[in-house]
């Protein structure tokens, strides 16, 4: 495979991430954040940003270290 389509598909994965976890964290934290009156928490801490913030982050942090080390390549 050429550099060119090599980093093509690496630009794209990276893209289809991010814009993932963008609507992941959107749409849960409004949902979990606006849109309830039921004010639970989990850990210690609102459960809007447990799931709208801190487990998307996390899993963010280990699928760009998978695409990082498994997927990219070093040409």
């Amino acid at each position: 495979m050429s550099s060119f389509r090599r980093t093509r598909l690496e630009a794209i994965l990276t893209g289809a991430l991010w814009l993932i976890f963008a609507i992941w964290v959107i749409s849960v934290s409004y949902r979990l954040g606006y849109q309830t009156n039921d004010y639970t928490t989990t850990l210690g801490l609102p459960t809007w940003i447990v799931w709208g913030v801190l487990v998307p982050w996390l899993t963010a942090v280990v699928m760009n270290t998978i695409l990082a080390f498994v997927i990219m390549a070093d040409d």
